[in-house]
């Protein structure tokens, strides 16, 4: 294996056209991201592709997706995938991403007329794992703007008028395979790692990270390397336990995960949440489906509500207070939204908060020991922000995510969307007005069929007070094909280069097909010179 490195490359569409560049892929190949949980077979998907191959060189691409059961766990991030299949050829004609405020979506008509038979399917997950031919990197090159595989690559290929090119489904009927996307993602494939349903992949297999678990009654895994547990502590069903952990007398951990060299102390409950490696609790502490990263201190008292997020090398306490979903950095946020990453400046920083872990180890211990001391090398709090952070804290409390944004209207996801991809909320706190009740029924009676659960139908009823994002496209498109045909026309460029220029601008905009001929129509009638007799009429209607 050949690793390969690049700074420049921000999505798939940049890496993709990088390999292409180096012109070092020149067979089929499988296309995967580094956050993917599968134990899927891939060398039967691979043999199927291979054959379709032989049948046909336009099939470049066959996507793996599984069936998700109405009693497996939420799917990993919560949203649905509609995806519209040839129910002969399992040929993928129409794929959708579809947000948690949108219970309908359009199918073009030319997708009815050329194929009889069709799979509509709403009960897929796309698990992130494709075998690509060699075309793929080469039309990412081609199309500069492509950036995302699905929103962009597959839209791009499946509404195109130029491209003979055709991307199929393998339906993996057994298996596990899904993709951390988000917190919630991360969440429900944990407990999925848990409970045995990504096997071979399980704690207790002994190859994850070198470390050799025990598996216990109620699926507990507790490390086999210097664990010290109190007698008195009290550990629940769904728990990891790592090596070198130290639970203190009467401790509540369940359904939770606790990384290597975690310390616990006394009287602290911990439900549904992830600790990561060398991160340190002091006693009286309770912390609720919550992420807290790794070298972290959080002393006496503290109290983490769900939802909340608290980033490496944090300091909390004593008596911290997060509500829910609250984020908490050592870094400060920066002024600017639109700052630019620096990595190099990311890479010192990292290198900084090792050091000052090392040096602070002792230091630290002894602080969660007791908090009365006096002596602390934690940053200033400001005032207001003491009871929640703590007297002694190292942190910075960020910003909530804003309620909306400036772009493209596909590429920004609703507030109520991004709210259900966090890890602790369940859409149940969602509060809406009277007057929005009589939507509810709307929803119920979607064209999606399948009646929403209360939750569901509560937080839809948000969705007529978040506002919408108005792009004038159409006006936009029609203004640049009347240029278009303005050139051609002047130019005297041939019906089929005219033709070209006018689907790919169709394509970029993205308007239906209804739209260009209304447009070309509208551009001709007004060319035609009006006349009074029938007969010249005619003639001034032919030259155009």
């Amino acid at each position: 294996i050949i690793p390969i490195s690049s700074r420049e490359a921000r999505s798939v569409g940049d890496a993709l056209r990088e390999i292409d560049t180096k012109q070092i892929i020149s067979s089929d190949f499988v296309l995967v991201s580094g956050d993917i949980i599968s134990n899927i077979r891939i060398d039967e998907v691979v043999k199927e592709h291979r054959e379709r191959r032989k049948i046909s060189k336009d099939a470049i691409m066959t996507t793996v997706v599984r069936e998700v059961g109405p009693r497996d766990r939420p799917q990993p991030g919560g949203d649905a995938t509609v995806i519209v299949m040839n129910a002969e050829t399992s040929q993928c004609v129409h794929y959708e991403y579809m947000q948690h405020d949108k219970t309908d979506f359009d199918l073009p008509a030319e997708v009815i007329t050329k194929h009889r038979d069709l799979d509509v399917r709403i009960d897929l997950l796309d698990c992130g794992i494709d075998i690509c031919s060699p075309d793929v990197p080469a039309l990412f090159s081609e199309n500069f703007d492509y950036q995302d595989l699905r929103k962009d690559f597959v839209r791009g290929v499946l509404m195109s008028d130029l491209l003979s090119k055709t991307i199929h489904c393998h339906v993996a009927t057994t298996g596990y395979a899904a993709r951390v996307r988000n917190t919630r993602s991360y969440a429900a494939i944990s407990k999925d790692i848990i409970t045995r349903r990504t096997f071979p992949l399980v704690p207790d297999d002994n190859h994850l990270g070198g470390d050799r678990f025990d598996q216990r009654r109620g699926y507990v895994y507790v490390s086999k390397n210097r664990v010290s547990l109190s007698r008195t502590c009290v550990i629940g069903n769904h728990t990891i336990i790592g090596a070198g952990c130290e639970v203190m007398n009467d401790v509540h951990i369940s359904s939770s995960v606790l990384g290597k060299g975690c310390e616990i102390g006394n009287r602290t409950t911990i439900r549904n949440s992830f600790i990561w490696d060398k991160s340190r609790i002091g006693a009286d502490c309770v912390i609720e489906e919550s992420i807290i990263g790794a070298h972290v201190r959080i002393l006496d008292g503290s109290v983490i509500r769900r939802g909340c997020l608290v980033g490496q090398h944090v300091t909390l306490g004593p008596n911290a207070t997060l509500d829910k979903f609250q984020r908490v950095s050592r870094h400060q946020p920066a002024a600017n939204e639109d700052e630019d990453w620096d990595e190099e400046e990311e890479e010192q920083r990292e290198e900084v908060e090792k050091d000052d872990d090392d040096d602070e180890t002792d230091e630290d211990k002894s602080v969660i020991a007791s908090v009365t001391g006096t002596e602390s090398s934690a940053v200033s709090v400001e005032p207001n922000l003491v009871s929640i952070l703590g007297q002694m804290a190292k942190a910075y409390l960020w910003p909530a995510d804003p309620e909306g944004g400036e772009g493209d209207a596909e590429d920004i996801e609703s507030p109520l969307n991004i709210r259900l991809s966090r890890i602790g909320d369940h859409g149940s706190d969602v509060e809406y007005e009277e007057s929005d009740v009589s939507d509810l029924d709307t929803v119920a009676s979607s064209p999606m069929g399948s009646p929403l659960s209360a939750s569901s139908a509560t937080s839809a009823g948000l969705i007529s007070n978040i506002p919408t994002i108005s792009l004038d496209s159409s006006a936009d498109f029609l203004s640049e094909c009347r240029q278009s045909l303005d050139r051609a026309y002047q130019e005297g460029h041939s019906i089929d280069n005219a033709a070209i220029e006018l689907k790919t601008l169709r394509m970029a905009s993205n308007v239906p097909l209804k739209k260009v001929a209304e447009s070309i129509v509208g551009f001709l009638v007004g060319k035609i010179e009006l006349v009074d007799t029938p007969a010249a009429q005619r003639g001034k209607v032919n030259a155009v």
